[in-house]
Order: C-alpha cells, then sequence, then structure tokens
C-alpha cells in the first residue's frame, strides 16, 4: 500500500482497480484503513468490490494513533 500512496497528499482521491483472483488478506482498521493494508483487500472489506476485483476509490488520510476493527464480508 505504501507505493500506492507515495506522492499522494491528505485529501487526494485515488483510483484503484483490482483484479479477480489475487489472496485476501486481513485488514488494519475498518474505514479508515492503516497504512498497511492491502488496498483490494480493504476494498472487498468495505464492500466496495466483490473477489471477482473491481474499481473504487479511496481518499488519503493522515495518521492515526489507533485503528478499530471488525470483520466484514469475509475478511477479518
Amino acid at each position: 500500500l505504501y507505493d500506492d500512496l507515495r506522492g499522494h497528499s491528505v485529501g487526494d482521491r485515488i483510483e484503484v482497480e483490482c483484479n479477480g483472483g489475487r489472496t485476501m488478506h486481513a485488514v488494519k482498521g475498518s474505514n479508515p484503513y492503516a497504512g498497511e493494508t492491502d488496498l483490494c483487500s480493504a476494498g472487498v472489506h468495505a464492500g466496495a468490490i466483490t473477489r471477482a476485483g473491481g474499481r473504487f476509490t479511496i481518499i488519503a488520510g493522515g495518521p492515526r494513533d489507533s485503528f478499530e476493527g471488525r470483520s466484514q464480508n469475509g475478511i477479518e
């Protein structure tokens, strides 16, 4: 994820495209997500796309002290 957000500022809108068949990973946070979270896994977790893939937009956020998490859409 860090490479995907490199050069972006807080508030920037970033288009993400994910292909199906990817391995889903656990995410840290639950909208917002921590920077080390895999973007496509976060998209499925948030319900923005399915495991078949798709496109969605994220908005780059700033630093946070903590991230609340929960399991949803089959991803913890």
